[in-house]
């Protein structure tokens, strides 16, 4: 984002969380604890950035996105 706006903020990331939660979870790190790769993260990263623009281009609200990443989230999980 400072290198979009030009200027660095320290609250620009915040709401990202559960866009890092379930980019790491599709990644392949384990929620009990243990291993994890920085590629499975990145390609989990991926997937998360392919669901938002997506859901961006068709024109989906905020609202029904995070329930779609949930969705995503827990059918990864499971």
């Amino acid at each position: 984002m400072a290198s979009r706006l030009g200027v660095g903020q320290a609250m620009v990331g915040q709401g990202f969380e559960f866009d890092v939660i379930v980019a790491t979870i599709l990644g392949g790190t384990s929620i009990a604890g243990g291993e994890g790769s920085v590629f499975g993260m990145l390609i989990g990263a991926f997937i998360v950035g392919f669901i938002a623009n997506g859901l961006n281009l068709l024109g989906i609200h905020s609202f029904y996105q995070s329930i779609l990443k949930g969705a995503v989230l827990v059918g990864a999980v499971l």
